[in-house]
């Protein structure tokens, strides 16, 4: 209560000092106005100013955006492109395995018939079995 008490005496003593200081009230009113209106426009301008900022951000971020769509983009696609890199080198590798492994059965065959025509030749057999 007590504190109450004190603010209402200390609000009551400002305008008593209005009073009490011998100048019109009309001037104190002119100087009360005029710096209502100079805080007004100092907000108004820190609004603005916010303002501002806010539309600068949301472009920024709309480029951002649009940065981050096209990055996207640009992913899958590159993406796609490794993924069918790799379909194509994984039957490459298949294909060549494949031949090899031909190759080699091959080479095997081969060998065998060498072996026989050379065995043929040193006791000469003419005519080489007919192999299944």
């Amino acid at each position: 209560m007590k504190e109450r008490e004190v603010e209402q005496k200390n609000a009551a003593s400002g305008y008593e000092t209005l009073l009490r200081d011998g100048i019109p009230l009309n001037e104190h009113f002119i100087a009360l106005k005029n710096k209502f209106n100079w805080e007004k426009e100092a907000e108004e301008k820190k609004l603005w100013n916010l303002e501002e900022d806010i539309k600068h951000e949301e472009t920024q971020n709309r480029d951002k955006r649009h940065k981050i769509d096209i990055l996207k983009h640009e992913f899958d696609d590159i993406s796609w492109r490794f993924n069918e890199y790799k379909k194509k080198e994984a039957a490459r590798i298949e294909d060549l395995e494949s031949k090899i492994a031909n190759e080699s059965h091959t080479i095997e065959i081969l060998q065998k018939e060498k072996e026989f025509l050379r065995s043929m030749l040193h006791e000469g057999v003419e005519k080489p079995p007919v192999e299944e």
